[in-house]
């Protein structure tokens, strides 16, 4: 009779363990996020990034896959959009589908802009470059 016991304890255990082990799907499925909530989230985050110009940009979720279209300017803005967008709570997956349409700017401003990241590089040490545009191609010389 106590062997009857012992194995109905068992068997309930196992019966209980194995309730346990299907029920997290079911007991954390109200803390997936809603596709709609995914979407806003990640146009918020690209809203307050600095780097990525959000006006452009169509932000779409569906089952935690979150798909981005529009347009940017640069490649850099493309690639922080997505980053922001995986960093997301929810987001499962990200299809990037932003188009990179550069806008004219002139030689100086170029010139001015990759100066700035040379100097501000940490893998390049001298500051005696010479950067040089013309028609958009950029050349650079180390003079040191």
């Amino acid at each position: 009779m106590i062997t009857k016991h012992k194995k109905g304890i068992g068997i309930a255990a196992i019966i209980m363990l194995l309730v346990f082990l299907a029920a997290p799907p079911l007991l954390f499925a109200a803390d997936k996020l809603a596709d709609v909530d995914i979407s806003y989230w990640v146009r918020d985050s690209l809203r307050i990034d600095p780097r990525v110009d959000v006006s452009e940009i169509g932000v779409s979720s569906e089952q935690g896959i979150v798909t981005l279209s529009g347009s940017v300017d640069n490649l850099a803005a493309q690639q922080y959009a997505d980053l922001e967008a995986k960093k997301i709570s929810g987001v499962l997956g990200v299809i990037n589908e932003i188009v990179v349409l550069p806008v004219w700017r002139p030689d100086a401003d170029i010139r001015h802009a990759v100066k700035r990241r040379i100097l501000a590089s940490t893998a390049i040490t001298s500051e005696d470059i010479r950067v040089t545009v013309n028609d958009g191609r950029v050349t650079g010389v180390a003079t040191t």
